[in-house]
């Protein structure tokens, strides 16, 4: 038998032994193990201890966690950013649509990247996947196709000058044959169009503007040489009032002038037979040559500044510019004296006048022919002619005295007096300053 102290203490051991042995926590529903691990192993609170843990300082970092991009492993799986990175791409020319062979994948764009993509030119901000495609033979919205929704009125230019037939009319982009100007009333000719500046004297309507020959000599002034009175004097064809511009050198006999349309102003000087160049402005003459062709009454500029002369042995002459020599084109098949020669370009004829007879007739420039042949009542002694291309009639001057005259009837109307003692000749000549 055990002494009552022994079995005591016996006892109290059994009950330290089993409190030790079992590492029970007591609960309201009885007893469970315990985990065993210190509240510090999960320094961050999510739920989740080290080691699984890849970072115990950030409660949004744990196994399991939504991968964000934000430059860390949100998830623990030794990844970074993985499947949440954007591709962004090269935008050189700032257009906000980048170059798809410059790809780059980021959480924010870089400098000079966009997150979208397509554009087919990233040097031209003009061209890119929303761009209007226009016509410019360019693929301005990156479908693959050039000018396919260019919707231009263009007109067929068959003469290449820039201007189109307004009655061959197509909808698409300017092109080879094809331009977006109308308003070409010749387009077989490349000197006919309204981008012509000057209507020029050819009997046509150049720059398309519904009239002929409008700029024909526009705002020249009427001209003759005195040289019995020794002046160049202007004329007012409507009044035939004369003023003095300048005075001649003397020992000088001018009995003919014209004027080309592209300016040279030229007489003949009947004392030695020869072709000059002639300022009316300062009443200088420089000689171009003698031209041997005898008496010449009148002279005029023709077609393409051709320069014609007729005098009192019946002939037409044509006169070479640069030396002065006159050949002869073929007789005008009647007999004239003093004479004068106007040229009207709008309907491309030579007119003459004979003081013999008092006749205004046609010349044939091919065959030296006279054709037409009217009679008038301007009493000629001298003769001056011009033609004035807006009344459509001839300005004749006879000494003191100044007529218009009907050339297809010779109907002749007295405009009054002239200053002076000889008016000789007519010629439209640019305004003196």
């Amino acid at each position: 038998m055990r002494p009552t102290w022994l079995a005591g203490l016996f006892a109290l051991n059994c009950g330290v032994a089993d409190s030790k042995s079992g590492d029970r926590t007591e609960t309201a529903g009885g007893t469970e193990l315990d985990s065993g691990t210190p509240e510090s192993m999960d320094a961050d609170g999510d739920g989740v201890a080290l080691p699984e843990d890849c970072d115990d300082s950030n409660a949004s970092v744990f196994p399991g966690a939504e991968e964000v991009c934000n430059g860390r492993d949100d998830n623990c799986n030794a990844q970074t950013d993985e499947g949440v990175l954007t591709a962004f791409y090269a935008d050189n020319d700032g257009d906000g649509w980048g170059n798809e062979a410059l790809m780059t994948e980021a959480c924010e764009p870089p400098e000079g990247s966009v997150a979208v993509a397509g554009d087919c030119d990233d040097t031209d901000p003009t061209v890119h996947p929303e761009a209007v495609d226009v016509c410019n033979e360019l693929d301005d919205d990156c479908d693959g196709e050039t000018d396919e929704d260019g919707g231009e009125t263009v007109y067929a230019d068959g003469d290449g000058d820039g201007y189109g037939d307004s009655d061959t009319v197509e909808t698409g982009c300017p092109g080879s044959g094809w331009v977006t100007l109308d308003g070409d009333c010749d387009d077989t000719d490349g000197l006919v169009s309204p981008g012509q500046p000057v209507d020029y004297c050819d009997g046509v309507d150049t720059d398309c503007d519904g009239e002929v020959d409008e700029d024909s000599k526009a705002g020249w002034s009427l001209l003759s040489v005195d040289t019995n009175a020794g002046f160049v004097y202007d004329i007012d064809p409507a009044t035939a009032s004369t003023s003095e511009i300048v005075g001649l050198p003397g020992g000088v006999s001018i009995n003919s002038m014209d004027v080309s349309e592209n300016g040279i102003s030229v007489v003949h000087v009947n004392s030695i037979s020869t072709i000059a160049l002639f300022d009316a402005c300062t009443g200088t003459w420089t000689s171009i040559g003698a031209h041997g062709g005898g008496q010449i009454g009148g002279i005029g500029f023709g077609p393409a500044g051709r320069l014609f002369g007729i005098g009192r042995n019946d002939y037409l002459y044509e006169f070479d510019l640069s030396d002065g020599q006159a050949t002869i084109v073929g007789p005008l098949g009647i007999d004239i004296g003093t004479s004068g020669l106007a040229w009207d370009c709008s309907t491309q004829t030579m007119y003459g006048a004979d003081g013999t007879n008092n006749l205004v007739f046609e010349v044939d420039l091919t065959t030296g022919a006279a054709t037409n042949v009217q009679s008038t009542t301007v009493p000629f002694e001298s003769v001056g002619l011009e033609y004035d291309r807006r009344s459509g009639l001839l300005l004749a001057s006879t000494r003191a005295s100044f007529y218009s005259i009907d050339p297809t009837s010779g109907a002749s109307t007295f405009i009054g007096n002239l200053g002076g003692s000889n008016i000789d000749d007519l010629a439209w000549h640019p305004t003196c300053p």
